[in-house]
């Protein structure tokens, strides 16, 4: 392999990690946003009468599973693979975004 090959295909790998990593800062500011247009409505009395401290926690409660999933993750990759590690993430998200979308629809 030529220089300007590994070149290439260094720049190629490095375009998709930056990708990569710009769609997940998107969906954790997504997040983010998210968890801050719902907290008003729980703090109401009629919902879920939530406290400020308790406010803090549910804020922080996504920070905190960043940390772990950012501290296990690459520890469970090691031993499941990358590639079957990375079909369990998007299962899981399927299955937390079809839940999401069905949620008004049950009657619980």
């Amino acid at each position: 392999m030529s220089s300007e090959q590994i070149n290439t295909k260094a720049s190629r790998t490095v375009m998709i990690m930056a990708i990569t990593a710009t769609f997940a800062s998107l969906a954790f500011g997504y997040d983010t946003g998210v968890i801050n247009g719902a907290l008003p409505y729980m703090a109401e009395p009629d919902q879920l009468n939530l406290t400020p401290a308790l406010e803090g926690l549910v804020v922080s409660a996504i920070c905190i599973g960043a940390a772990f999933g950012s501290a296990l993750g690459g520890r469970i990759s090691d031993i499941l693979g990358r590639k079957h590690h990375h079909l369990l993430i998007c299962q899981y998200y399927f299955l937390y975004l079809l839940l999401v979308v069905l949620y008004p629809l049950m009657q619980l």
